[in-house]
């Protein structure tokens, strides 16, 4: 898609319409215009005077499928809502303490509650909610930061939105680990994700900006990097799935799949085929002993009576005759495809799966260090690191997490 040419017809249809001219006539809104509205205060508060806008009359659509449509915005206070160069292509409407939705006017999807400096040189954070917008910007009060808010609140504006601004800015949408919808809805866009634990005006209350991009547990993510998967099944994933070759290990209730898609277009991938490889089998931890060496991979899964079982199994296996370590699960009750070639998917989704957390492996209970080993548990610890405990004599291996 030429993103230049469907902005410049996207904003061609806003000056036909007449959706530039639609605040014509109004005036700057009066503090008694505003009655009181806590939202309408606060925005009023950091934005310049002219821009909140009182509209005495109702208004006309002239575009789209809703042509000849007059909208009840008399009474109502408006905001313009622009475009990057700062030209306006529609207004967003709100009811002073009314609970119905504002009402947007604006024919190319993409117009945007500007708050702070339209500079190109600026950060712009986009935001799908007003209230977050103006929260942040509360927060930040900074020269070089522009808060973009799409009115719309709606995915799909959002998109574009972010899609419009980035062709001249460096945007960021902030968002959290929950929001994976979100993070597929921009898949393939030219912006970064910033990923928090939390919400992002929740950490600004207690750390600056620049404090939680340095966060350990903050992500920056290039979107465009990023491509969405279509769901093949409604069930949730129970972890995140391990793309390999033409497709992706996914893990769900009732087994291990490897999932092949038509990738070729990462704006449209489509679902091709599935294949069985085990029940549900994780990968926990890598382990390795005190001398880090007999490097291995931690797995815990269920049997059919719902027991569960830890194996710290040497990588060594894999290298050797892959059987054997097939043998041994299928004791402990995973269930392995007999088919020879999704079994061989087993090895590569052990071997490869990414985890970083790591597993001390031990041979014998009683004391190690200062800490005392018990089958099931150890005793006296700073509970920083997990300990498995493997008898010699027997594959099941207890995992045990240092007492806290």
């Amino acid at each position: 898609m030429n993103t230049t040419l469907t902005d410049i017809h996207e904003k061609t249809r806003a000056v036909n319409t007449g959706a530039d001219t639609i605040l014509q006539g109004c005036k700057p809104a009066t503090q008694e215009q505003l009655v009181g509205d806590t939202f309408l205060i606060k925005i009023c508060d950091i934005l310049e005077p002219e821009r909140l806008l009182f509209s005495t009359d109702d208004t006309t659509i002239y575009h789209g499928e809703q042509i000849g449509k007059t909208e009840p915005t008399a009474n109502t206070i408006a905001i313009a809502i622009t475009d990057k160069q700062g030209d306006t292509v529609g207004a967003v409407f709100y009811t002073p303490n009314s609970k119905a939705k504002p009402i947007v006017i604006d024919p190319t999807g993409y117009g945007a509650i500007v708050i702070g400096e339209p500079n190109k040189a600026n950060e712009v954070i986009a935001f799908n909610d007003a209230d977050s917008g103006i929260d942040v910007y509360m927060h930040l009060m900074a020269s070089d930061k522009t808060i973009i808010i799409s009115p719309h609140k709606t995915k799909q504006c959002l998109k574009k939105m972010v899609q419009h601004w980035s062709s001249g800015s460096q945007v960021t949408v902030p968002m959290t680990l929950d929001d994976k919808g979100l993070m597929n809805q921009l898949a393939g866009v030219k912006a970064q994700a910033l990923v928090t634990v939390a919400h992002i005006v929740t950490m600004l209350q207690h750390d600056s900006y620049e404090a939680i991009l340095a966060d350990s547990d903050t992500q920056l993510i290039n979107l465009q990097d990023t491509a969405y998967y279509p769901e093949w099944r409604d069930d949730p994933q129970l972890n995140e799935p391990m793309i390999y070759s033409d497709g992706r290990f996914e893990l769900y209730h009732d087994g291990l799949f490897f999932v092949k898609y038509n990738d070729d277009d990462p704006a449209n991938i489509t679902f091709k085929s599935k294949a069985f490889v085990c029940s549900p089998i994780e990968v926990i931890a890598k382990t390795r002993d005190t001398g880090s060496t007999t490097w291995g991979r931690l797995l815990q899964w269920r049997d059919d009576d719902g027991v569960p079982h830890t194996w710290s199994m040497p990588l060594a296996l894999l290298q050797g005759d892959a059987r054997e370590y097939r043998k041994e699960l299928a004791s402990q009750g995973l269930n392995i495809t007999t088919n020879p070639k999704q079994r061989n998917y087993l090895d590569t989704y052990i071997q490869n799966y990414p985890i970083h957390k790591r597993a001390l492996c031990v041979d014998k209970l009683g004391w190690h260090d200062k800490q005392y080993i018990l089958p099931d548990r150890a005793i006296g610890s700073d509970g920083k690191q997990l300990i498995v405990y493997q008898s010699a004599n027997s594959i099941n291996s207890t995992l045990t997490q240092q007492a806290r």
